[in-house]
């Protein structure tokens, strides 16, 4: 059984702030089934977690980031960042859109491999 839920912005909010407000107010950890109307805005369907990408000349594609310039093979300062993604159904434009907002960020070990791009500040917070 779907539940709508219908979320009304105030004046000075944007979208970003609805979605991210919509997304928070589900059940579950790991996907959040949120069917609903954004009045003025548009339809929330749902919202996931989904694991950054960084890119690196070095060793390509990977799910995870260091901490500090100075790379340290086996000490905690790598970072895998999750992310919260919302899709929007804009029925003005007919158009979908996904907001993305930084969930967490789990430590673990640096691995022995080449090292991996640095983290941007914002992904830290």
């Amino acid at each position: 059984m779907l539940q709508r839920r219908v979320l009304r912005p105030a004046p000075s909010t944007g979208l970003t702030a609805v979605v991210l407000l919509a997304c928070l107010l589900g059940e579950g950890a790991r996907a959040h089934q949120l069917p609903g109307v954004l009045p003025g805005v548009g339809f929330l369907t749902e919202c996931r977690e989904d694991v950054q990408l960084f890119q690196s000349l070095t060793s390509g594609t990977v799910d995870y980031c260091r901490g500090h310039l100075r790379y340290a093979p086996g000490a905690l300062d790598c970072y895998r960042v999750i992310d919260l993604v919302c899709s929007v159904f804009l029925p003005a434009t007919s158009e979908w859109t996904n907001t993305y907002t930084p969930r967490e960020r789990i430590p673990f070990p640096c691995p022995e491999a080449p090292p991996p791009p640095v983290c941007r500040r914002l992904d830290l917070r």
